[in-house]
């Protein structure tokens, strides 16, 4: 009867445990639907962002010589932002991001941490922890991701750095998400090749192109950071609902199994106290 009951807990066990992470598993779906819009059009926005600095640079003559172009100094420590979750729950996110860290950072990195989960295995190790956000919310602004980003441009441009990366789980689909370790500063060449009519257009600027490179090359760091946190938390979602759908249907698949168990052991009882009666009545005869 202990056993019994035992596997009548288990079962009820497993049942609230589908239960809960089905429920899990609906919220992140919903929250990922929202993460991955937010990440296209940022997405959007950055190329349009690219396709704006690259016109100008037709127009400016300053434009190779800018500091953000060239490390000031290419001796000093790399710095790394590294981007994780704030909670868990989602599949191998944050181990395959800290896998790739391992892999690439050496011990002198200097690194900016944007997630609790990379904040706390941070201060773990012997990397040099100079910024960190320790939380974002599923939705984080621009305004949350500005503070890192002026940090990392004024290590750059002080000569603390020679360049500048991200890492973070890049965003491919809904069951896909790759670790990837992106360079941001200095600013690689543009992928963005202006038109040859949009080359050939003159263009008044208002101030002078000069000056419209000198703020946009520094937003472009920031929005490019900020596309990546988008993007991170898309895959984020994404790795949390795909993560607790398969708790769900292993927890059901758990269920089902103690229930044949249950109904093997029930049926072995029966079996046994009809057993004992039939014996019993043939002994009175």
């Amino acid at each position: 009867m202990a056993g019994n009951r035992e596997l009548k807990r288990r079962i009820r066990s497993a049942g609230s445990i589908s239960k809960i992470t089905r429920a899990m598993e609906a919220v992140s779906g919903s929250k990922m639907l929202r993460a991955q819009e937010r990440s296209h059009k940022g997405e959007q926005y950055q190329q349009l962002l690219v396709s704006m600095i690259e016109h100008i640079k037709q127009n400016s003559t300053s434009f190779a010589t800018h500091p953000l172009l060239s490390a000031p100094n290419p001796d000093a420590p790399a710095l790394t932002i590294a981007i994780s979750s704030d909670r868990g729950l989602a599949g191998a996110f944050n181990t395959n991001l800290f896998r790739l860290l391992e892999e690439n950072l050496s011990s002198h990195t200097l690194i900016i941490t944007i997630g609790k989960k990379i904040s706390h295995y941070a201060r773990k190790t012997n990397w040099e922890m100079i910024a960190t956000i320790d939380s974002l919310s599923d939705y984080p602004e621009y305004s949350d991701i500005r503070p890192a980003s002026d940090v990392a441009i004024e290590e750059y441009l002080g000569g603390r750095a020679s360049s500048i990366s991200v890492a973070y789980q890049k965003h491919v689909n809904t069951i896909q998400s790759i670790p990837t370790i992106q360079q941001i500063l200095p600013i690689p060449e543009s992928e963005v090749v202006a038109s040859a009519a949009e080359t050939k257009k003159s263009t008044v600027f208002e101030p002078s192109a000069e000056v419209l490179l000198e703020e946009l090359l520094s937003y472009s760091v920031a929005v490019s950071l900020y596309q990546v946190v988008l993007s991170s938390k898309a895959a984020e979602q994404s790795a949390r609902m795909v993560a607790m759908k398969n708790a769900s249907k292993n927890a059901k698949g758990l269920s089902k199994g103690l229930q044949r168990v249950y109904n093997r052991e029930y049926q072995k009882r029966v079996t046994s106290e009809i057993s004992d009666v039939i014996t019993a009545k043939m002994a009175l005869q």
